[in-house]
């Protein structure tokens, strides 16, 4: 089975429907071996345990290798089926699959497409009569040819996790985040959507063009949105969890594969034509959203300190910063070196046990202390924010004696909790035996959303508290997976508990409003994914995590700059990866990219008040440049407040024009080495104009050409306002530690 047009070509196994070309521009990117469609069951009633890890569990032979997988959760392949009848005209071709896999399933696959687009769609269909609910279904099933540098190529894939990454060596990868299977228990930086994969495309793609890969869903359905790399080429989930206990099951949506010419601002730009017809937008931009306090609008600096022990782990010894108030002479001092309003944000504060959810309030130690320290800071004309723990439920600290082990027993609240896929209730992994033990809450539990309304009712009415992160760990407002037939969800994963998660977020909100808090933000660690935007309107970036395996990209705020606000993030991870001795800029270049894609600005601090590398890297590693770091945080968030900072707080993020440079070469702890541009770039429509941004992080003075042959002529804007005009290939001195804007 053949269809083809000028943009692409594509090939069907006539026996198994599998795709075994696909062609962009006469290049070859399907890996043969992939079944079109692929299913995992989940025998009902069943209780066999399942374990990828157990050795007497039988191995199902797929085309991604062998997988060990107990009977009740079955794969099935359209490989392992009868061939399919197929129907055909010009637009569309129509395979049923009968008894799919051997089960009593008939799955029909639809693949539309048209003479004149770039893009086909890919929709399924199922009627289940078996003895098993459907997990969910990977359609259309796409294994591509390595052309990595993995693979001895210069292809590059975008993934949307960390709010956009760009690969180009997946060995750097699988190395600090390796690819984990959407299952249960959440693992935290797994694939999902929406969750900490917060848009729903991915992209391959090369000098001569590439792949877009997406799901055109306006529904927020569950899903797997990520790549990796199996056998001979690199497989791109197309997982859907269809969440129903419903024998018929349709796709409301289509899966959208075309050809694209440019990088990953070119796919994202398909992607965001999709997103601004679907509702998939919060109603208001930033700019027109009353809720949102003013306070925001005078870009703040986000300073991150704990008041116990030094780092997420470890030593909980109260230190310097406590009590409270001991930290004032600090945040007077960074106040006065940034000039800049600061929002403050307590880490190891909680009277509880750090990082031990769902239970916070009162504040750890003096609380009278507390409140004044929080009265100090709002008479300065500062900020105050709190880091909470998310909706998990932390049976004991590993830390502290915090221990409700017999509150679990006494109210029943094993009734709360996210089941396994076989009825169990097993430990959690999200900080699992290095912070607490514990398990997932699920949000379709009124037990889960009567703990966390309390919660918040006891929060907010004990102080003036301007920003709570009360979804640290749901990252990007993600729920945990859940089996279990009792929440008013179907026994499998599906959108039901995003939907719950949305309206546990606004009962919550609605809590602040009753206690007169309704300019308190509320956010999540992450930036929050679609469908969580319009609830959390400021978020704790991760970013800076795709330094970890790869390149990060501006595609979060490319989508939605102008919807929702995102700081920088504490950089945690950092440590575990580069070493902060032998690359002391790194600091500098991390902070000039979110700067430049239009984050709030922040600073994780070590002790007297100094700023430190990162929230994980010990304080007695040698400290960063601490007066010239502040001096170019100073001059950065100088151009967030200043005539040309509307932009950065809330434009329109667009591709900038190229700029030739030089590049900078990080080599990781492990043996790899990944290379970036030398300096930062990223550009925003403003007024019927656009404005880049040129950063340099570096202490020394470099030369760049930005390529503006296009133009008549560009106005260069330095930091002491002074302009020029220029055309064509334009040279640029970049002084050290400096910006520059560009208008045209």
């Amino acid at each position: 089975m053949k269809f083809a047009n000028r943009y692409y070509s594509i090939e069907l196994d006539e026996r198994t429907g599998s795709i075994v070309s696909y062609k962009i521009g006469g290049e070859e990117y399907a890996e043969k071996g992939m079944p079109l469609v692929s299913m995992r069951l989940l025998r009902k009633g069943e209780k066999e345990k399942f374990s990828k890890d157990d050795s007497e569990a039988p191995e199902i032979l797929t085309s991604t290798g062998k997988i060990k997988l107990c009977a009740s959760r079955p794969v099935l392949t359209s490989d392992q089926t009868a061939s399919p009848e197929v129907k055909a005209d010009k637009n569309e071709i129509r395979l049923t699959y009968k008894q799919f896999g051997g089960e009593n399933i008939l799955v029909v696959a639809h693949i539309s497409f048209d003479a004149e687009s770039p893009f086909i769609e890919w929709k399924l269909s199922y009627e289940n009569d078996s003895d098993a609910y459907v997990e969910w279904v990977n359609f259309p099933g796409l294994l591509l040819c390595d052309k990595t540098i993995t693979g001895g190529g210069e292809h590059k894939v975008f993934l949307p996790i960390f709010e956009g990454t760009e690969i180009s060596d997946f060995r750097i990868r699988e190395k600090y985040y390796p690819y984990y299977e959407t299952d249960y228990p959440t693992k935290g930086w797994e694939g999902v959507y929406p969750g900490p994969a917060s848009m729903q495309f991915m992209a391959y793609y090369g000098k001569n063009g590439g792949m877009y890969i997406g799901a055109h869903d306006c529904e927020l359905n569950t899903k797997t949105v990520d790549a990796h790399r199996v056998n001979r080429g690199i497989r791109f989930d197309t997982k859907l969890f269809p969440g129903t206990d419903q024998a018929k099951y349709a796709y409301s949506f289509p899966y959208v594969t075309g050809a694209f010419t440019g990088d990953w601002y070119a796919a994202a730009a398909i992607y965001k034509k999709f997103v601004q017809s679907s509702g998939l937008l919060p109603a208001k931009k930033v700019t027109e959203n009353q809720e949102i306090p003013a306070w925001i609008e005078e870009s703040p600096i986000v300073v991150i300190y704990p008041i116990r022990g030094e780092k997420d782990t470890g030593d909980m010894t109260p230190n310097e910063y406590y009590p409270y108030t001991n930290a004032l002479p600090y945040m007077d001092r960074l106040r006065e070196k940034t000039d800049s309003k600061l929002l403050v944000m307590l880490c190891h504060w909680e009277g509880t046990a750090p990082w031990c959810p769902p239970y916070v309030w009162p504040p750890y130690g003096d609380g009278a202390d507390f409140h004044t320290y929080v009265e100090k800071l709002h008479e300065g004309g500062n900020l105050f924010g709190l880091y909470c723990s998310g909706i998990a439920w932390t049976q004991k600290s590993i830390f502290t004696d915090y221990n409700r082990e017999e509150e679990f027993e006494r109210d029943a609240l094993h009734e709360a909790m996210c089941l396994a896929p076989d009825g169990s209730l097993p430990y959690c992994v999200i900080c699992n035996d290095y912070i607490r033990w514990g398990y997932d809450m699920c949000p379709s539990s009124p037990k889960t959303v009567g703990i966390m309304t309390e919660e918040v009712r006891k929060i907010l009415s004990g102080e003036e508290v301007d920003y709570l992160q009360l979804f640290d760990q749901n990252l990007g407002g993600n729920a945990s997976i859940c089996y279990s037939g009792e929440h008013g969800h179907a026994h499998t994963p599906g959108k039901q508990e995003t939907q719950d998660m949305r309206k546990l977020i606004a009962s919550c909100e609605e809590v602040a409003k009753k206690q007169g808090k309704a300019k308190t933000i509320f956010g999540c660690e992450a930036a929050a994914s679609e469908g969580f935007m319009e609830l959390l309107s400021m978020n704790d970036g991760r970013n800076y995590q795709a330094f970890n395996i790869g390149r990060p990209v501006p595609a979060y705020e490319f989508l939605f700059h102008e919807y929702v606000y995102t700081f920088m993030g504490n950089q945690n991870t950092t440590y575990y990866y580069m070493d902060a001795e032998k690359y002391p800029d790194y600091i500098f270049y991390r902070t000039a990219q979110f700067f430049a894609q239009g984050e709030l600005l922040t600073l994780v601090l070590r002790g007297e008040g100094k700023v430190n590398w990162d929230w994980g890297t010990p304080w007695s590693v040698k400290e960063v440049e601490q007066e010239r770091y502040l001096k170019f945080i100073q001059k950065l968030n100088a151009w967030r407040k200043g005539e040309w900072g509307s932009c950065l707080r809330h434009g329109e993020l667009v591709c900038p024009l190229p700029v030739e440079c030089g590049k900078y070469v990080l080599e990781y702890k492990a043996p790899f080495v990944n290379e970036f541009p030398e300096v930062i770039t990223a550009a925003y429509a403003y007024k019927g104009k656009t404005l880049q941004f040129i950063v340099n992080p570096f202490n020394r003075k470099t030369q760049v050409t930005l390529c503006a042959e296009d133009k008549n002529t560009v106005k260069i804007i330095r930091e002491d306002g002074v302009c020029e005009e220029k055309g064509g290939a334009v040279s640029i001195e970049m002084l050290p530690d400096s910006v520059v804007a560009v208008l045209y």
